[in-house]
Order: C-alpha cells, then structure tokens, then sequence
C-alpha cells in the first residue's frame, strides 16, 4: 500500500495550515491530528444559513451564499462524519431545508439555486434554459442519492413513507439511467455507491443496487485513474459471494485504501475512505494512480 512519509505528509499539512480554509483545516485536524469534532462543527456552521440550508461555497466552485442542495448535502454528510447526531440543531436545520425544498412534482431536489449564474462559478453549474438540469440528468442521482443515503442516517427526521417512495424512485433511477451517463467525471456513480453504502438501507434495496453499481463500475473506471469512495466491509458483504469483495466482482482492482495514508500517530483518525482504482490488468504508476 502507498503511504506518504513523513516529509511529504509534513509539507502537505503545512500547505493546508497556511492556504486552507479554516474549516478544511480543522477538518484534517479532526481526521489525522485527534482533533475535536466541535472546532470541526464550529467551522462548518459558518456556511449554514438561517434557513437551516448551506450555501455560502461551502461547495467551493460554487460561490453563491444562497443554501443549495448540494452544499446542504455536503454539509449533512460533514455532520455525520464528525458524529454529531440527530438532536443536534446543525442537523436537524439541515434536514428542515432539505425537507422544506424537495420539490413533489418532480421528486427531486435541484442540485444549485437560481442565482448561481449571477456569481463566480463553475461551468457545469451555469443554468441556460435547463442545461443544468441536462447536465444532471434531472437530478435524480446528484444530489439526490447522497440526500436520500443520508436521511436514512438521520431517519428520525423524516417521514417514513415519504423516505420509502423517494429512495424507490432514486434506486430505478440508477437501475435504468443510461451507463454513458455515468461517465464523465464520475460523480454519478460516487453519489449511487453512497447511498448503496448507507447502513440501513433496506436489504433488498441493496439486492438491487449492487448488480447495477457491478455492471456499470467497469464502463466508468478507465486508464486515467477514476478517484471514488472505496466501498466500506457492509457494501462488499451484498456481492454474491460472501469470499468475494465488490472490486473483484466488478473487474477492478482497489490499490490504496485512502488517497493519503497518513504516519500514524496517538489519536489520529482514518482519513476518508477513498480509493485509486484501476481496471484489471493495467498496473499502477509510482504515484499510485493508473497509468
């Protein structure tokens, strides 16, 4: 496995320390330095807006303060890495705005507000008479699949029945949206595997997905090196064999388990779980991506 030494890791936390926000600073002090979760929450709720929503570029190639879904769901997800639970007002502001602005005609959420255009942002954010919902394939995976794998994480929060039939309709969404749409920086298939990954996602829903995320893994994963979430022991244990893991069964070979295995010291944390992954048969470079 690819570890950075200890000079490398050195310059790299000195970067963060003199060029990182402040939030992404705590945050690598929570994950490799025993940092506390409450700095980390403190940081975070800078970019939480009254209306319980994140905005604010938390999503940095975002810069509207406006809340979003997207950025809403990156901070539930910050939320949930530092533990904080679902009594928490940080949480439970979140999942009121998520609730507040799903749209129930079109059972999705739209992934960036409507003033995004008029501010410094990315190009596949900007909105030209729907592309952005083109662009999104109408935003029944991003954001929807990581809101949806997080509110079952939260699911105290939110109504029962009404989790049931979006989490349906995200599932055939996967299961039936084009594979060449998955492709592209790969972000579709990142927010399918997060909410395939989430704990307490009915079983059969997990039957379902496994397959599909199977299927689709190969088409998406190329020479170049695709970067996305490793997934965890619970997601590995839905493949068909109990002695197979889920690289295997997709024809791809997971090679580090994070993208910094930092030096190991008294309370330091795993960092996120994220992975180089190469198709079969190619090896890697000494960089640790596919070449």
């Amino acid at each position: 496995m690819k570890q950075l030494s200890r000079e490398a890791f050195d310059r790299a936390r000195r970067f963060l320390k003199t060029q990182a926000r402040p939030l992404d600073r705590a945050l690598f002090e929570y994950r490799f330095k025993g940092g506390s979760a409450e700095s980390a929450a403190a940081e975070l709720a800078r970019f939480q807006n009254e209306d319980g929503g994140f905005g604010r570029a938390l999503e940095p190639d975002l810069r509207t303060p406006t809340s979003s879904a997207l950025a809403t769901g990156i901070g539930l997800r910050m939320l949930k890495e530092l533990k904080l639970r679902a009594d928490h007002p940080m949480v439970q502001g979140a999942v009121r705005f998520l609730l507040a602005t799903f749209d129930d005609q079109t059972q999705v959420w739209r992934v960036a507000p409507r003033d995004a255009n008029s501010l410094p942002h990315a190009p596949w954010w900007h909105d030209e008479r729907g592309s952005l919902a083109r662009t999104f394939d109408d935003f029944q995976i991003i954001p929807r699949a990581e809101i949806v794998s997080l509110c079952y994480h939260f699911s105290t929060l939110v109504p029962a029945g009404w989790l049931d039939d979006v989490t349906e309709r995200t599932v055939v969404a996967i299961e039936t949206l084009d594979d060449a749409n998955f492709g592209g920086g790969g972000d579709t298939l990142v927010y399918a595997l997060r909410l395939a990954e989430a704990e307490t996602l009915p079983q059969l829903l997990k039957d379902r997905l496994t397959p599909r995320l199977c299927a689709i893994m190969p088409t998406v994963v190329k020479r170049g090196a695709l970067i996305v979430p490793r997934p965890s022991r619970s997601f590995r244990r839905q493949s068909p064999s109990s002695r197979t893991s889920f690289g295997t069964i997709c024809k791809v070979t997971w090679i580090t388990r994070s993208p910094i295995k930092a030096p190991r010291g008294p309370g330091s944390r795993p960092g996120p779980g994220v992975s180089f992954i190469q198709t079969r048969g190619n090896k890697p470079g000494k960089s640790g991506a596919v070449t």
